[in-house]
């Protein structure tokens, strides 16, 4: 009897030990990534020019000063490894010559998040783009929104949302990171 009971702890064990390694993907940390760029263009003094896109009307801004966690915040959020994420993602690795990329997509088409794309250089193992794709719909509107990030030279904030009753709003946030110690 105790062989039976240990016998099926066993296969319990190795039952649940299996399936928790379909649906545990080691995910890019996004979050770290993006908190650790703000610390470092913060602490290097680096500027910002930004160009914003509403509709029709275009501005371009140079702030003197550039507080970095709210220009990357979008890009703090896109974290993988929240709840709303967890096990919802399958990983794709590709190769080309000088740079690998990670592919992450949705396994549950009701995730936002429709695309992730991580692309880290060969020859220094440094992320040099994270390029991401939400879009969401319900009975109101539907809204998209890409977010590209070229490590410390450039990223773009994009969307659009069309409301049922109105007409198409569209976005853009362009930012070039220049300077630095």
């Amino acid at each position: 009897m105790i062989k039976n009971i240990i016998s099926a702890w066993m296969l319990c064990f190795l039952f649940a030990c299996d399936s928790g390694k379909q649906q545990n993907i080691e995910y890019f940390d996004t979050k770290s990534f993006f908190e650790a760029t703000i610390t470092r263009l913060s602490a290097h003094g680096n500027l910002l020019h930004k160009e914003l896109m509403f509709g029709d009307s275009t501005v371009t801004q140079q702030p003197s000063t550039v507080n970095w966690a709210n220009e990357l915040q979008p890009f703090v959020e896109i974290d993988l490894h929240k709840n709303a994420y967890k096990a919802r993602f399958k990983a794709d690795t590709s190769k080309q010559a000088n740079t690998y990329q990670v592919t992450y997509t949705p396994l549950d088409t009701q995730t936002d998040l429709k695309n992730l794309v991580v692309t880290i250089d060969n020859s220094t193992d440094a992320i040099s783009s994270i390029h991401a794709r939400f879009s969401e719909q319900n009975t109101l509107y539907e809204a998209t929104k890409e977010l590209v990030f070229y490590n410390d030279s450039l990223f773009t904030i994009s969307g659009s949302q069309q409301v049922k009753l109105g007409k198409n709003i569209s976005y853009s946030i362009t930012g070039t990171i220049t300077g630095g110690q």
